[in-house]
């Protein structure tokens, strides 16, 4: 009785499905990681929201009573969706990473995990100082980290693609620096004012497109 042989895997189909560690580099390994730290943080910012635990002919007062919790989570999400764009755009002419810039990397994430902490104490004590103050400090602080980053990797074209042209450095550090110096300038006038401290960080909106506006007409001269 002749012998019946089972076919065997062809060994080049079988490795061709196996995945190439690499063509994954380690800056794409640092950008993958930021993203899901940056996705993590917006997701996290709507669980302070509560569901108000009323009759139902209040519900639509109590969630208006809400208020102050839609504005923290809507501008933490505006700010966290702005360096999140802001990571992916700098990022895009990054062509080399160092040390020091994994850790501001790193540093800079640790900043934007802690925002829902912040964004839940302004959501329930929007009218207090403390948390106003709390808010524009944390904001600032990753303003800061961010603009090191920045400065890190573009100085002396140390880890940027060269083709990036002076104009466009400088705009991209005015990205960078205009909100931390908004909101830091902010505390202080938290102290007398919380409600005006908060109207300034809205100016930043108009100021930061003016400026861009400016640098945009700077780099084309």
């Amino acid at each position: 009785m002749p012998l019946i042989r089972r076919p065997q895997p062809k060994q080049a189909a079988s490795r061709s499905f196996e995945p190439s560690r690499s063509r994954v580099s380690s800056l794409d390994r640092l950008i993958f990681f930021s993203d899901g730290v940056h996705a993590i943080a917006i997701t996290l910012l709507v669980l302070p929201i509560t569901v108000p635990r009323v009759a139902e002919g209040d519900l639509g007062r109590a969630l208006a009573d809400n208020w102050r919790e839609y504005f923290a989570y809507g501008l933490s999400f505006v700010v966290i969706g702005f360096y999140w764009l802001l990571h992916h755009r700098v990022f895009n002419f990054i062509v080399r990473e160092d040390r020091v810039l994994v850790r501001l990397n790193l540093l800079l994430l640790a900043c934007i995990a802690f925002l829902p902490f912040p964004t839940a104490v302004l959501g329930e004590y929007g009218s207090n100082w403390a948390a106003v103050s709390a808010y524009a400090a944390s904001i600032a602080a990753t303003g800061l980290v961010w603009s090191a980053l920045w400065w890190w990797a573009s100085s002396g074209r140390r880890l940027i693609d060269d083709t990036l042209t002076d104009g466009e450095i400088r705009s991209r550090q005015v990205d960078g620096i205009l909100t931390p110096i908004v909101f830091a300038a902010s505390i202080p006038v938290a102290q007398i004012d919380p409600g005006a401290a908060e109207i300034m960080w809205l100016a930043l909106i108009p100021l930061g497109a003016a400026v861009q506006r400016y640098y945009a007409r700077d780099s084309r001269g």
